[in-house]
């Protein structure tokens, strides 16, 4: 029962390990090719990537938000300029 439980895990990790990269990790970690301590690190790692990226993405919206701010002013400016314009020639 045991050696069909472990194969059973065994081939789940090869099965699914190149689709999850925490079973890629689980499964470096029982054949020994990396300590179990490094998990910790991997996901503290994941946790800092996520961080920057969600500071990059905030930082993106912003600039999205002010350059449609800026077209919308000047596409007011542009009526106004316009509007004067079209008023001079008229009267």
């Amino acid at each position: 029962m045991i050696i069909d439980w472990a194969t059973t895990i065994i081939n789940g990790i090869k099965l699914y390990s190149n689709e999850d990269s925490d079973i890629l990790l689980f499964g470096m970690i029982l054949r020994n090719e990396i300590d179990e301590q490094s998990k910790s690190m991997i996901d503290k790692l994941k946790e800092t990537i996520l961080e920057i990226l969600e500071v990059s993405f905030e930082d993106i919206i912003h600039i999205i938000y002010y350059t449609y701010y800026i077209a919308y002013l000047l596409l007011i400016f542009f009526y106004l300029v316009i509007s004067c314009l079209l008023m001079l020639f008229i009267f």
